[in-house]
């Protein structure tokens, strides 16, 4: 019963069961705990730092077939405050999720298409929080040394995602996204041959 486990012995526990429900691996480094779950061809990796306050990320690093970049995050009043002196918001043509999110991206065709999919911007709004993105290799020199052409998908929380269905549904989000990149010609279904 991992919902029933979750919820009562914390997000460790939680991370635990992802990686048995999943079929991936969990392993703790000092104040990282880091669980590894195979999405043929891709490992998505669920990342918690613990040293002062709790930190999560989702990484999954994928080969790149062009240098689309995009982010994701609610809507809130820094952001409409932000908006009046120039920050981006990519308007995508759906009032609810163009209401309740701010869209930036380096090609705004591509962002309406990956927002196009009414299944990815139901499975965003389920969420409780999103800060989703893309960035280039840089954002992975930190775990190594990163394969040229090699591209991550990220989410990040400040906090610990304690939820098991909570952590299955982004697992889902990330397959949902990378469907709909390899469809747009965006990611390759390639092996990356890089982990976290």
């Amino acid at each position: 019963m991992p919902n029933l486990r979750s919820s009562v012995y914390g997000w460790k526990s939680v991370w635990m069961d992802l990686a048995d429900e999943a079929k991936g691996e969990f392993k703790e480094d000092g104040n990282v705990a880091r669980v590894r779950v195979p999405m043929t061809p891709w490992t998505v990796t669920f990342e918690m730092n613990s040293k002062g306050k709790n930190h999560s990320k989702i990484l999954l690093p994928f080969i790149a077939k062009s240098d689309f970049e995009f982010e994701i995050y609610n809507r809130n009043w820094i952001a409409d405050a932000q908006k009046k002196f120039g920050l981006q918001d990519i308007i995508v043509g759906y009032d609810e999720f163009d209401r309740d999110f701010i869209i930036k991206g380096n090609d705004e065709a591509k962002v309406k298409k990956l927002y196009s999919s009414e299944n990815l911007r139901e499975m965003i709004h389920l969420q409780k929080a999103v800060r989703l993105s893309i960035h280039k290799n840089g954002a992975l020199k930190q775990y190594g040394n990163v394969p040229s052409g090699v591209h991550v998908l990220v989410f990040e929380e400040d906090e610990a995602i304690n939820s098991f269905d909570r952590l299955i549904s982004l697992l889902e989000l990330f397959r949902a996204t990378m469907t709909q990149l390899c469809e747009m010609g965006v990611a390759s279904t390639g092996d990356p041959n890089f982990q976290i």
